[in-house]
């Protein structure tokens, strides 16, 4: 509900509450405080226990600014959707990457903050025979670096969520929820190819806790946010 949030976020809260979301995940806060979509949320009878960050909220100057947002809209997780991506090409950028997230995942820690990583489909490509993803999770302490896997974009990659659940038992706190479409593009959850009955059974195992619906491209979103 981007749109949404950016013209009447205050609305459209409200509009999501009464479909009978009870959280809601934000990947930025569209223009308002946070202070101001606490209040928001409060009205709404929403929570908000993920948000995003950019990248370059994880350098030393920004990170507290961002673990105080948290704190403001009550969220547990942090998660990064977007790394530079030439650091993606060498188990040298990887290691870069990984001690950033080692590093600020123990302040996150310090502060009752989990940190982690959203992932897309480009982080799937083999370094050194090995897919990228995997490196990084392998080089990032499991205790301060979790993933917030997005089952489309594993998908998209041409690889199996299961088997990305099953690899990480307990690091998984979240799930982005979006299918695919029979072309490859985005439909509403349900309406589209991935299996998410298979996915939903290894939730346990995986460790997640909170399912986040979502729709790149859509045509109507609170007619999306219904329909899946």
């Amino acid at each position: 509900v981007a749109k949404g949030m950016t013209e009447q976020p205050a609305k459209t809260l409200d509009a999501v509450a009464e479909i009978g979301y009870t959280e809601i995940g934000l990947s930025q806060l569209y223009g308002s405080t946070a202070p101001q979509i606490e209040e928001m949320l409060k009205q709404s009878g929403l929570h908000c226990p993920v948000l995003h960050l950019p990248w370059a909220d994880l350098s030393d100057a920004n990170f507290p600014a961002a673990l105080e947002r948290c704190h403001v809209l009550g969220a547990r997780y942090l998660f990064c959707p977007s790394l530079p991506a030439a650091k993606w090409t060498t188990r040298a950028g990887i290691t870069e990457l990984a001690e950033v997230f080692n590093r600020q995942g123990a302040k996150a820690r310090d502060e009752g903050v989990i940190l982690g990583f959203h992932n897309h489909a480009a982080e799937f490509a083999l370094v050194d025979g090995v897919p990228g993803l995997a490196r990084f999770l392998d080089e990032t302490d499991r205790e301060l670096m979790q993933l917030e896997l997005d089952c489309y974009w594993v998908t998209k990659a041409g690889q199996d969520p299961v088997a990305w659940l099953l690899r990480n038992p307990g690091r998984v706190p979240a799930l982005h929820i979006k299918d695919m479409a029979m072309g490859g593009g985005f439909a509403d959850v349900g309406a589209g190819t991935i299996d998410y009955r298979r996915i939903f059974r290894e939730r346990k195992r995986a460790g997640v806790k909170h399912f986040l619906v979502e729709h790149d491209q859509p045509a109507d979103e609170l007619a999306t946010a219904r329909a899946s």
